[in-house]
């Protein structure tokens, strides 16, 4: 079994790199009819950047398939994966504080680290980057789906994510989505997986809601993707 968490590791707004944030996480529990009255728990982490601008995270672990919609984008939620959403919320254009006024002029950038999965990945004769396949517009229409081969027998690793956000209510394209290796990283000196992503300019809010089809699967064709 291959155990692959996702953690924040940067976000850059503007020249500023924001680590060491106060962070209050709420727990949601919900109960749903139509799904033997399952039981759903929704971990929100919240933070705010200055008096009038907040920053949410939240992850959702779904056992079952669920078909979902955002940014203009439907799709299903696979069981055994962890639904995440991002918002970024600022009362004012521009804000007062510097570094958020710089990100809705120039747009940011987020940085999650694939913790667990470069250590999973170490009998793959593969170097870090040759390990990783890109495919467009998989498993639907605006989203892309990386591969990351954990083994020369065929198992691989795979990360869904949507290729829009929805700014100031309207779907926007992502301006940069990339899985990359990073053999030294700046943040803790190991190196490891990175999903980076560069967010448009916005005016008062960002929510980026993808499904991370974080999963391991057996069997890949040639391309590295799942036979």
């Amino acid at each position: 079994v291959v155990g692959v968490q996702l953690s924040l590791s940067g976000l850059q707004l503007g020249f500023t790199d924001l680590q060491g944030l106060n962070v209050t996480r709420t727990v949601t529990n919900t109960t749903e009819p139509s799904n033997g009255n399952a039981t759903t728990s929704t971990f929100a982490y919240t933070t705010h950047l200055d008096a009038e601008t907040s920053l949410v995270q939240s992850y959702t672990y779904y056992a079952s398939d669920r078909a979902v919609s955002s940014a203009g984008v439907d799709f299903t939620v696979r069981g055994g994966s962890v639904k995440w959403s991002f918002s970024l919320t600022a009362a004012t254009m521009p804000s007062a504080t510097a570094s958020v006024a710089d990100a809705q002029t120039n747009g940011f950038s987020l940085r999650y680290r694939l913790s667990d999965l470069a250590s999973s990945s170490s009998s793959s004769s593969l170097s870090g980057p040759s390990r990783i396949t890109r495919r467009r517009n998989t498993p639907h229409a605006g989203m892309t789906t990386f591969f990351v081969a954990l083994s020369d027998d065929g198992v691989v690793a795979q990360l869904e994510v949507l290729n829009a956000a929805v700014i100031d209510g309207t779907a926007t394209t992502l301006g940069r989505i990339e899985l990359v290796f990073d053999n030294v990283s700046a943040t803790n000196n190991q190196s490891g997986y990175f999903l980076e992503l560069d967010f448009p300019p916005f005016r008062k809010s960002v929510v980026y809601d993808p499904s991370l089809g974080l999963g391991v699967l057996l069997g890949r064709s040639s391309d590295g993707s799942p036979s």
